[in-house]
């Protein structure tokens, strides 16, 4: 007479061992999730893309798991689930997964899509006629950026992998600061234009063979260059040589930035 194998079982005591460290594992999970989502929505203002996919991709592996624990303590007879509860943690397990890789892919898509972000080529100080006060015409560039006190002064900016939308529009922010440390002054400016009607403007292209002409490392087809014109002081007003910080930020798609810095003499 042949008998039948019987499935192993975990015995009484290891069961309820088993129960409460699966339980207890369930909670932390529940626990962290919890505490990713309130640190960003809460405390992380204004919420940054960045922090938003870190959470949820937390929030994908913490169901992940939390569906892996439960399924592996149903299996193992540790917990009993009601009929069909298994295979829906099954099916919940393979889908948050395939979210969680989807997650995590289009993570890494954007971080890799930085390498191609707005960047600055140069930055130039550029002459200022005395008798307008504004950018001269033509554009000549200068070595060093000198000028005195309620004077202002002007730079151009080169910057490449400017994103366009869908209209085939720049759309940038231009941002430069004297920056002591302590307080910092600045000023802003926006800065759009249609790439293809910029390639055609006759205007820039003259600017451009300047450009090509001093600062041939600091153009290509592909570069954008913006003028500048400032009358912005350093807060301590002292004479000297003081940095110009320059912030320059892709509205684009991309929504990138990049960051200059420019040299300055002010003198009395």
């Amino acid at each position: 007479m042949s008998s039948k194998p019987h499935a192993r079982s975990t015995s009484g005591p290891d069961k309820r061992v088993y129960r409460v460290l699966g339980f207890a594992l369930l909670f932390l999970i529940l626990a962290t999730i919890v505490f990713v989502f309130v640190k960003t929505l809460v405390f992380d203002q204004p919420i940054k893309d960045q922090a938003l996919r870190q959470a949820l991709v937390a929030a994908s592996v913490g169901v992940t798991l939390s569906c892996l624990v439960a399924w592996v303590l149903d299996l193992l007879e540790i917990i009993e689930l009601r009929p069909g509860w298994s295979k829906l943690l099954w099916g919940v397990l393979v889908t948050s997964i395939l979210a969680t890789s989807a997650v995590v892919y289009k993570q890494f898509a954007a971080q890799g899509s930085a390498a191609n972000a707005v960047s600055v080529a140069c930055v130039r100080s550029v002459a200022i006629d005395p008798s307008t006060h504004k950018i001269s015409n033509p554009v000549a560039i200068i070595n060093q950026e000198r000028y005195k006190k309620m004077e202002a002064f002007g730079f151009v900016i080169t910057l490449r992998n400017v994103q366009t939308d869908l209209n085939g529009d720049y759309s940038l922010d231009i941002r430069w600061e004297f920056d002591d440390g302590t307080k910092a002054t600045f000023n802003q400016i926006p800065y759009s234009a249609n790439a293809q009607k910029l390639k055609a403007d006759p205007e820039r292209r003259k600017r451009l063979e300047v450009y090509q002409r001093v600062m041939p490392e600091c153009i290509d087809q592909d570069t954008v260059e913006v003028l500048v014109l400032s009358n912005l002081l350093p807060t301590d007003q002292q004479t000297g040589t003081h940095q110009l910080n320059i912030t320059v930020y892709d509205n684009g798609p991309g929504h990138g930035f990049a960051r200059a810095t420019l040299p300055t003499t002010i003198d009395e």
